[in-house]
């Protein structure tokens, strides 16, 4: 991340814009399918089972699968 604005600011042949859509945005894009779908799917995965039941009646009584 670091390497490419040090190479800007030094006049080397590589944009902002370059640097922005080549490596900015995928890096963004990626870590918001990684973090929101990847890590969400696993703990939805392992934990889905054990959460206790939805008790819709209004009584205090846990309702289990």
């Amino acid at each position: 991340m670091f390497l490419f604005p040090l190479g800007i600011l030094l006049g080397v042949d590589f944009t902002w814009g370059d640097y922005l859509l080549g490596n900015e945005l995928p890096t963004v894009r990626g870590n918001l399918v990684g973090g929101l779908f990847f890590t969400g799917a696993m703990i939805y995965l392992t934990h889905h089972k054990t959460a206790p039941g939805r008790n819709t009646v209004g009584e205090t009584e846990i309702v289990r699968d």
